[in-house]
């Protein structure tokens, strides 16, 4: 039987910030090596297919991915936030019914998206823009919705050090992806044949995800044999957990779609098109937040399970400070140099971008900074207090970005984005300051008491 200390679970305060930090380096070279294979195949696609079969094949992709998204109930968060319980209680039997749940839960998400989607693409596709044959076709990528999901298999990965088995998997299937493509490419393959092949290399990942999260499970739960004494991980606990992340899930996937919709409307298409220019830009910021969300949760799961919350609200402090270092000057690069880029890249008259480009930019580098604040309210207060505060900051949103373009104009375009994050990361300090001076009230002994 494998040692405890030695299987890859088990966290000293030491390290910390050594461990985060590798696990970010491996999260974003396997981010950058999927999008530069993904860069490939797109290229490649574009050749081969032309430009109303490529429209088909990302609109059967977009609906799938969609679904997914307002499916999806974030199980890999579960999987960590409850699975750092069970370790810490040395609950193997415990550990197992944690994952257990969660793939239920993913099962049952997949489903619904894999109905929908297959709805969609049989009874009404002129609703996405696709034809009856292309819905047809596409039936295929619908069925294969219903094994998409890995999510709890993927926290377990996370949790359990295994960051580069999840990130060696999404790579592989970027890569059979770009080779997919470079084969029907060659054999001058129609749209239905691209159909066929994305739907099956799609559904490889999550399943070899599911097969290595329980091999690693199965490996981890056997070193651990303690009693489940303390533990609260009951299936109502974590179906309410999932409930909360779900709700924050659609607020994210509403609010990345919701301010083109609102400047389009308000300032017209010209606006529009300026507005995602300048997204594009900004977007790059919140790539580096999600990989260090994913990077820092297992960690910061295990501290708190451990009863160590005020050594993990000192992490989280320290990543703040240190994602601010960094997110200040690529700002201060934006707001030199944006604008000249803009007029390099796509012509003269999307220099006007500028201003919406610093907005968003602004608002996801504060994302940025306060990666890991979301990540700890999560885990020390719960996913239903994440998704209060979150709707107050998604009512910010919806404010500003109304009030921004109504009041600035085009340049106004993005206040959108800033008010959230900002209005997210205050309340989310708020709530952890008061949460450490709670805890450490708890623990210090009244001078006065006999």
């Amino acid at each position: 039987m494998m040692r405890p200390e030695r299987s890859g679970v088990w966290r000293s305060g030491q390290g910390v910030l050594g461990r985060v930090a590798q696990n970010f380096g491996t999260v974003v070279a396997g981010q950058l090596a999927a999008t530069s294979l993904g860069f490939a195949t797109l290229a490649l696609n574009t050749n081969a297919l032309g430009l109303e079969d490529l429209g088909r094949l990302i609109l059967v992709q977009a609906a799938g991915e969609m679904a997914l998204g307002l499916c999806s109930f974030g199980s890999w968060s579960m999987a960590v936030r409850f699975g750092a319980s069970a370790i810490n209680a040395r609950d193997g039997a415990g550990l197992r019914a944690i994952w257990r749940f969660g793939l239920m839960l993913d099962a049952l998400s997949a489903a619904a998206a894999a109905l929908v989607v297959l709805g969609l693409f049989l009874l009404v596709p002129e609703w996405i823009g696709l034809s009856a044959e292309t819905g047809r076709a596409g039936a295929i990528y619908a069925a294969t919705l219903a094994v998409s999901f890995a999510g709890s298999s993927t926290g377990i990965l996370r949790l359990c050090d295994a960051f580069r088995t999840v990130i060696a998997v999404e790579v592989a299937v970027a890569a059979m992806l770009c080779a997919n493509a470079a084969v029907l490419s060659q054999l001058g393959a129609g749209i239905g044949s691209y159909l066929v092949g994305v739907s099956l290399i799609t559904a490889i990942g999550p399943v070899t995800l599911n097969l290595l999260g329980w091999r690693r499970l199965r490996r981890v739960a056997a070193t651990l044999d303690g009693p489940a004494a303390g533990t609260s991980y009951t299936p109502r606990d974590m179906l309410r957990f999932a409930l909360g992340l779900s709700g924050v899930t659609i607020m994210s996937t509403l609010q990345n779609r919701a301010e083109f919709l609102i400047v389009g409307n308000l300032l017209g298409p010209a606006a529009g098109a300026l507005f995602g220019v300048a997204y594009r830009f900004g977007a790059l910021f919140s790539r580096f937040a999600e990989a260090g969300r994913q990077s820092v949760y297992p960690e910061l799961g295990h501290m708190v399970a451990g009863g160590r919350f005020d050594q993990a609200v000192q992490v989280a402090f320290r990543l703040v400070r240190l994602a601010a270092v960094l997110a200040v000057p690529a700002l201060g690069v934006l707001a030199l140099w944006g604008g000249p880029l803009l007029s390099k890249l796509f012509g003269p008259a999307y220099a006007a971008a500028w201003p919406n480009m610093m907005l968003i930019s602004a608002g996801m580098a504060v994302g940025t900074a306060t990666f890991a604040l979301d990540s700890l309210v999560v885990l020390r207060f719960g996913a239903d207090r994440l998704f209060g505060i979150s709707l107050i900051a998604f009512c910010t949103f919806i404010m500003a970005a109304v009030a921004g373009p109504l009041m600035l104009g085009t340049a106004g375009a993005g206040a959108g984005r800033l008010g959230y994050t900002l209005v997210l990361a205050g309340l989310s300090l708020r709530l952890i300051l008061r949460g450490r001076a709670a805890d450490r009230n708890r623990f210090t002994p009244d001078k006065d008491a006999p």
